[in-house]
């Protein structure tokens, strides 16, 4: 283990911008000092992965759990603001799940062709199944790409024309195999018994435009990493949760 130390410091300096950092207290790898030269560096990192990879791996994996627990309360902290949290919190131009007034919200951020938003379709379903009185607010987010980001349009298309069937719009969407092409998503609609022209007009509207707008500065607000993002009472959770922990959470409001 007696490299061990150098090692994390100079893993975490590489994700840190490639800047050494000295963890073990002493500067002998700070810019400027010669001691340690290419090579050596070289031979200790060679030497610590082939003789204890699980040391530095954990010690990565801790670093990045750290470094996520504080991106989560720094999120949180943001929605603290009153302003920041009515619009992550607005129930204007969003898909609803259950009673407007529902006191118990999940805020998701998602992308319908997210594949972590597509195993967190699955535990909300779950979880509404129990429970009719939750109430959910689906923050359109597209991330990956043009196809995500008409999809994202038509979505706000349905909730504006049709909002007693966007839940059953986000089902079929998010049981969807693959990729959702843009035809993928006209055919649900169509399923939906809705008229396929007025949802494309809708969708090309400036007001979906400026719906998908406001949820972007809400996700800047309480700095979005990816989907899926779970907004619960006042805490920003950047990942997917199992039906049990939404369930939790949901009880305890934190």
């Amino acid at each position: 283990m007696k490299y061990a130390q150098i090692i994390m410091g100079l893993l975490i300096g590489t994700a840190l911008g490639g800047t050494a950092v000295a963890i073990n207290g002493k500067n002998n790898l700070m810019p400027g000092n010669n001691a340690m030269n290419a090579d050596a560096i070289k031979k200790i990192v060679r030497e610590t992965i082939s003789e204890e990879p699980k040391l530095i791996l954990d010690s990565v994996q801790k670093f990045q759990e750290a470094q996520r627990a504080q991106g989560m309360a720094s999120a949180s902290q943001a929605l603290k603001d009153p302003a920041v949290h009515a619009l992550v919190y607005d129930t204007k131009n969003v898909g609803i799940y259950g009673p407007k007034d529902g006191k118990r919200v999940v805020v998701q951020f998602f992308d319908y062709n997210c594949p972590a938003c597509k195993a967190q379709h699955q535990a909300l379903a779950q979880l509404v199944a129990k429970d009719k009185d939750i109430t959910i607010l689906f923050r359109e987010y597209p991330i990956f790409g043009p196809t995500s980001e008409r999809n994202s349009h038509l979505g706000l298309a349905v909730a504006h024309l049709a909002p007693e069937k966007y839940y059953a719009f986000y089902e079929k969407m998010m049981s969807h195999k693959g990729h959702a092409e843009e035809k993928d998503t006209l055919n649900y609609i169509k399923e939906l018994g809705l008229d396929v022209e007025k949802v494309k007009a809708e969708a090309d509207k400036p007001s979906v435009a400026a719906a998908l707008a406001a949820n972007r500065m809400a996700g800047e607000k309480i700095h979005i990493q990816g989907t899926p993002t779970l907004v619960i009472g006042d805490e920003v959770i950047p990942h997917a949760m199992g039906p049990e922990d939404l369930e939790q959470k949901l009880a305890t409001g934190k």
